[in-house]
């Protein structure tokens, strides 16, 4: 019997989610498939697709991070399917098989199949175990390993951008079975163009030889041309996708050196940079007068235009908040007694309020997860908490007996601080690689005891502590001139005037020349407070990275907040190893 032709044989494409990596260690959470024919495809902008959404046993949760990655909560599985339900609906999905496959079962593609296959089995044996498994598997990942082996990344993201069909940022069925739909239709094309591959059987003889290894390293989508040409000045950075898209912003002192960096042969890149170096085809930069202003505008770029491979300074769903005196409340304005911030988020100060009330003995004791700024699955049974608190009040009996309890904190936090020398690095190359990495961890299951309650308590101290100092410094750069020597004429100073936390101007001095009074220098702490927001505390806190570099370097530097308070370099070197 002759196999059927690839261009025009109907597959079922099939995505899943799920709730960990194995079906012995998680569930089916999503679904998704659609019947697609590669001929007819060619000429659709969309692919109906059928998807749902599957129900939980009893007592599972969704994961923290799988919500987070995928965006469904336990609300959104109020209308789930059961998995019976959705197994019937899958199997009537497959139908009879097309003629010419044989006993194979319908084709189904998964892109990296080796995931999904496992949980389509126990779907399987649990609900129709006495009838064969219905599906004859083609994974697009092993055609991708074969078609495209020089790619950095063959991951499905990282592919459907490389042809141009790029999917969102939640981990979604509908999405993936869109972007693997459209892969199958590019493959079938490819095979064909290069391989004289158009029959299901010639695919099955090819998928079932060795990959060869690709002998000759990476190569990148992005010409080199476009980056081999670029200038040897400080700037911004944009990595583009073929269809304009925005992938990536950056900054760089010299934007050239910066730009190749990316593709040395033996250039060592995290997991999301490979897979955005695999989409990039097109390279776009505005050159800067010097590398702190490429940095300013780096993060002003980033807020701008959210590109999806820059982890840090995107707005998402941050905002500020702000803290009274005694921090027993927490707002999101800075209005009435709320004086003490802008924080980058409301975990720190909601943990300070509970740790508060936890010493003081409060019912809040019972709940370790708000003290501790943990989701409830992570946190401590409440008795180890309970102990912890206790371990907590035993080392600092002095500090804590000692006047106003939230001073008593503070004073602790202070001195610990101290004590660890917690000077913050923070990366010089890329602003986007970390911006609070403390703001957004992943949380981990840990051997809770008393001493590590403690120590953390302690370290929620002492991050509080350094957030408050960094507010109190922010606010003042809100209203100031920075000057600094630049490395090419140390008789000159660069000038940036900041007017409400934003760039008002630059300009260069000759020597002798005095730096300018800021125009805002008596605007009211109150009223610089309510003039935050994200992208304000996040370029004064870049501007602050830049500043510590600059002293590092031994560069000369003056911040002036007033007519007559100047700051120079010695003196915002000690202020730096606190903010």
């Amino acid at each position: 019997m002759t196999s059927p032709i690839l261009d025009t044989l109907p597959v079922l494409v099939i995505d899943c989610q799920t709730t960990g990596a194995t079906p012995d260690r998680g569930h089916l959470l999503e679904i998704g498939w659609a019947t697609v024919v590669a001929k007819e495809c060619r000429t659709r902008d969309e692919i109906p697709i059928n998807t749902h959404l599957v129900q939980l046993p009893e007592g599972v949760d969704i994961p923290r991070p799988i919500r987070r990655l995928t965006g469904i909560t336990p609300e959104s599985l109020s209308d789930a399917h059961s998995p019976a339900r959705v197994w019937a609906q899958l199997s009537r999905a497959a139908g009879r098989p097309a003629p010419g496959i044989g006993t194979m079962g319908c084709p189904a593609v998964i892109h990296y199949a080796r995931f999904e296959t496992p949980f389509l089995r126990r779907l399987h044996q649990a609900h129709a175990p006495e009838v064969p498994f219905p599906f004859d598997i083609i994974c697009t990942h092993e055609i991708a390993v074969r078609l495209l082996p020089e790619l950095p990344r063959r991951g499905l993201r990282a592919l459907a951008g490389y042809i141009g069909r790029p999917i969102g940022e939640l981990k979604r069925s509908a999405d993936h079975v869109q972007a693997t739909a459209r892969l199958w239709v590019q493959f079938v094309k490819q095979l064909r163009r290069h391989y004289d591959i158009t029959r299901l059987g010639d695919l099955r003889r090819w998928l079932s030889e060795p990959a060869d290894r690709c002998k000759g390293g990476r190569v990148y989508p992005m010409p080199e041309s476009a980056r081999l040409s670029l200038p040897p000045e400080p700037g911004i950075y944009r990595m583009h996708r073929g269809n304009g898209d925005v992938l990536y912003v950056g900054k760089a002192r010299s934007l050239r050196s910066r730009v190749n960096s990316y593709f040395r042969k033996k250039a060592r890149h995290p997991e999301h940079i490979l897979e955005m170096l695999t989409q990039a085809k097109d390279i776009s930069l505005d050159v800067t007068g010097t590398a702190l202003e490429a940095a300013l505008a780096e993060a002003d770029e980033i807020k701008h235009l959210s590109p999806p491979y820059n982890r840090a300074l995107r707005d998402g769903n941050r905002s500020l908040c702000y803290t009274v005196k005694d921090f027993s409340n927490v707002s999101p304005e800075p209005t009435g007694a709320f004086t003490v911030g802008p924080f980058p988020s409301e975990r720190i100060p909601i943990a300070l309020a509970e740790i508060r009330r936890a010493i003081e003995g409060g019912t809040v004791a019972a709940r370790p997860a708000a003290v501790l700024g943990f989701s409830p699955e992570f946190a401590p049974d409440p008795d180890v908490f309970s102990d912890g608190v206790d371990r907590f009040k035993i080392r600092h009996d002095d500090d804590l007996c000692a006047g106003h309890l939230h001073r008593a904190l503070m004073r602790i936090g202070r001195r610990l601080w101290q004590e660890r020398h917690c000077v913050p690095e923070e990366p010089d190359a890329d602003a986007s690689l970390s911006c609070d990495a403390s703001e957004d961890r992943d949380e981990e299951e840990w051997e809770w005891d008393p001493e590590r309650v403690a120590d953390m308590m302690e370290g929620i101290l002492v991050h509080a502590g350094h957030l408050i100092r960094r507010a109190r410094w922010l606010c003042q750069l809100q209203e100031a001139t920075i000057a600094w020597g630049p490395d090419e004429d140390p008789r000159l100073l660069h000038v940036l005037i900041l007017e409400k936390g934003a760039p008002a101007g630059y300009r260069i001095l000759a020597g002798g020349q005095s730096v300018p009074v800021p125009r805002g220098y008596l605007r009211k702490m109150a009223l610089r407070r309510a003039r935050f927001d994200t992208a304000t505390y996040d370029r004064l806190r870049v501007l602050t990275t830049e500043l510590r570099r600059l002293v590092r370097e031994g560069r000369s530097v003056v911040v002036r907040v007033s007519p007559s308070v100047s700051l120079g370099s010695k003196t915002i070197a000690r202020l730096l190893q606190w903010v």
